[in-house]
Formats: structure tokens, sequence, C-alpha cells
């Protein structure tokens, strides 16, 4: 329970990235993706074991590469260009793990 509200929390900056992108604003991304990475950072995975432990680290390490890349890019088409790879890691994420969400639509 207390992974799965880490993790909401991180899904909730994840959203903030997506909407700057959306908003056509590169210093709201940027900003959000400092939220994302500090909410990345708090997530405890004390109650994960064998694979499911595994399977979290991996997607850890892609989504901090993502957000890293995107924070080293200037312009909204170098951010959105690593932002697929950030978007599909935290659909494995949702996918794998859950959501303290009712409802979370994948868009396209």
């Amino acid at each position: 329970q207390a992974f799965r509200e880490q993790i909401t929390a991180l899904a909730d900056a994840y959203f903030k990235v997506k909407n700057g992108l959306v908003a056509d604003d590169a210093k709201a991304t940027k900003s959000a993706l400092s939220q994302l990475d500090l909410a990345l950072g708090k997530v405890s995975m004390d109650g994960l074991k064998g694979q499911a432990h595994d399977h979290w680290m991996a997607l850890k390490q892609q989504m901090a590469e993502a957000a890293k890349m995107m924070q080293g890019e200037e312009t909204l088409d170098g951010l959105r260009q690593h932002f697929s790879m950030l978007s599909e890691n935290m659909l494995e994420v949702t996918e794998s793990f859950g959501l303290q969400k009712d409802k979370v639509y994948k868009d396209f």
C-alpha cells in the first residue's frame, strides 16, 4: 500500500511534466521534472521482493535516465523527444503496480 501511494505521487509529478509539454511551456516542464525526480527518490521499495523488486529497479533507472536527458534539453522539441521514454516507463509502472486513483487514461 505504501509503495502504491509513493508511485501515485510519482505519477502525479509525471502528469505535471506532461501538462507542461501540452501547454508548450518548457519552464513548467523543467520545474515538473524536478518534482518528478524528487518523487522518484522518495519511492521506497521495502515491500517489494524478488521479481517485483527487480522490475521496479529497472523501471526506476530508466525513468531517472529519461528525466536526466530531458533536464539537459532546452527546447520543447528536445524535451518531447525524450518524453516518450519516460511515458513508456510510467505506463509500465502503472500497469505493473497500480495507482491509488480511480481512473487513469492512456492518451495517444
